[in-house]
């Protein structure tokens, strides 16, 4: 089972840690003059090392659990997927209003779309500079970046949404990282993968 979920509450625990941190500078200057150079020092170092911890390990879980959660979509109907022939997964978005089948390829970095595709959405393959990599499930491909204008799933939709274009010989557009990343709530019960809650862009 894949789960992609914020189940921890990391809000509460940076709210606990800056009030600890404020407290203590509160009390900190009535004593520091009672304390020794040696003490004094070693205290703030104390200070500092807290902070720095504080910074470093919790903006990620900050940033992406309690900023996005507070803007997650929950009134979409959730995406169900079922598992093909071939073991993997399928979902047909709409690509600037183009019906596309998509590949959910958890190893690509990115949406990519086949040259195929791209040409029936609007974007002439012809014309893009292929000088970035992607990685995917089967190796690293040269790409072109470019924004879809419209990319719909169900009832989430995106509006520019960043992707690339390759020239390399895939036999169906991927959906990778980029795009999966944006849901709350990705799970694979036995053969149905169910996609839901997208945070707001």
């Amino acid at each position: 089972q894949i789960s992609i979920m914020s189940g921890s509450d990391y809000p509460r625990l940076i709210y606990l840690v800056l009030l600890a941190a404020a407290v203590g500078w509160m009390v900190y200057p009535q004593f520091r003059r009672q304390l020794g150079g040696t003490v004094r020092l070693a205290v703030t170092w104390v200070f500092i090392f807290l902070s720095v911890i504080a910074a470093y390990g919790l903006w990620e879980d900050f940033g992406r659990t309690f900023l996005l959660r507070t803007a997650v979509n929950e009134n979409s109907s959730p995406v169900s997927l079922r598992r093909q022939n071939d073991g993997h997964f399928y979902a047909d978005l709409l690509v600037n209003g183009v019906n596309t089948r998509f590949l959910i390829d958890t190893g690509a970095t990115g949406v990519i779309l086949s040259a195929e595709d791209a040409a029936a959405a609007g974007i002439d393959p012809s014309r893009l500079s292929y000088s970035e990599q992607a990685e995917t499930a089967n190796g690293i491909i040269l790409t072109a970046r470019v924004a879809i204008d419209e990319l719909r799933l169900g009832d989430f939709i995106d509006y520019g949404f960043p992707a690339s274009v390759t020239r390399s010989d895939i036999p169906v557009s991927l959906l990778g990282q980029t795009y999966l990343s944006q849901f709350a709530n990705i799970n694979i019960e036995f053969d149905t993968l169910t996609i839901a809650n997208k945070f707001h862009r």
